[in-house]
């Protein structure tokens, strides 16, 4: 599909890109060498932390004025990472909460809007599950947009991508050679469709 000029084509690539943009947050899940390490959780205005015997491994350190914090714990059949972030001498925030099932590739992370001083609004809400078959399904929402993305590459590298905005929608399909058809939806009804070929 990027070899394609078909404006849905590139459309659909980008889409696919999406799941790759996840990976971005991913860099905050790397303590440096020499961060601190600690047993003890960390408490957040915009998070909370119950009464409970379970066990968190917590790094933190610095990156100019800014301290990260990382730290992961188990509750039951999953795992849960937190990202907090703070600014100088200020109280910690929580960045990112993420959780995934110990058993299947199955998970979600919210993203809340740290930088734009609106820590407890979310930016960003993925959910993901790999499929018995090796597809992958990536959701995305945009909960200040109202937008929806799902976004399904199965292991042919054939897919598909819906995208939902207020009372419109996009669906998107492509095969495994990048061949694909698109429809433009509003209020339920088709308003214009096209395909294009590689």
């Amino acid at each position: 599909m990027t070899s394609s000029n078909d404006t849905y084509a590139q459309r659909a690539v980008g889409y696919v890109k999406l799941v790759n943009q996840i990976g971005s947050y991913f860099n905050y899940f790397q303590p440096p060498t020499g961060a601190t390490r600690s047993s003890q959780p960390i408490t957040v205005a915009n998070g909370r932390i119950e009464a409970t015997q379970k066990q968190y491994l917590t790094y933190t350190w610095t990156d100019q004025q800014t301290t990260i914090a990382y730290q992961i714990s188990e509750e039951g059949d999953k795992y849960v990472w937190e990202i907090f972030l703070k600014q100088g001498e200020g109280d910690f925030q929580r960045f990112i909460y993420a959780e995934e099932s110990k058993v299947a590739r199955i998970g979600k992370m919210d993203v809340y809007n740290y930088f734009a001083g609106q820590g407890n609004d979310l930016l960003m809400k993925y959910a993901w599950e790999e499929k018995e078959d090796e597809s992958f399904i990536l959701t995305g929402i945009v909960p200040s947009g109202d937008l929806t993305y799902v976004i399904t590459v199965n292991p042919d590298a054939s897919g598909s991508a819906k995208y939902t905005f207020a009372q419109d929608k996009y669906e998107i399909q492509w095969d495994a050679a990048g061949n694909g058809n698109w429809a433009f939806y509003s209020e339920g009804s088709v308003v214009t469709s096209g395909d294009w070929s590689v």
